[in-house]
Formats: structure tokens, sequence, C-alpha cells
């Protein structure tokens, strides 16, 4: 998707349960929030608030 990352809810480290929010993303006037497809460990974030997303950009790794 193609946007602004408008909030960043997660750090390198972190534990996450599938479903939670990561990050939310801010296109076309609409707000999209990124959920976490597995339960695991946050590995590394690759954007912040403020940047521009491109289509299929790596925004987060999670390691299950």
């Amino acid at each position: 998707m193609i946007g602004t990352i408008v909030s960043v809810d997660s750090v390198a480290g972190a534990r996450v349960e599938q479903g939670a929010t990561l990050l939310s993303i801010e296109s076309m006037k609409m707000e999209y929030p990124v959920v976490a497809p597995v339960t695991g460990m946050v590995e590394r974030i690759n954007v912040s608030v403020g940047d521009l997303t491109e289509e299929n950009q790596v925004l987060l790794v999670i390691s299950p």
C-alpha cells in the first residue's frame, strides 16, 4: 500500500500476539492498521512516523 506511516505501536524486541496492531498507514485520507499475522517477536522495524511507503515494501519483520 502506498501511504504515510502515522504511528508505530511496537518496538524491536517486543513480543506480539497475532492480530495486535503494529503500525498505522494513512492512504487517501483513511487510516489503516497493520496487524501481526502471527504471534512472535518483532525483529526489526524498517519505517518511522512520517515515512512514505511503497508497494511491496517490508515494513517490519516478525520471527515466530
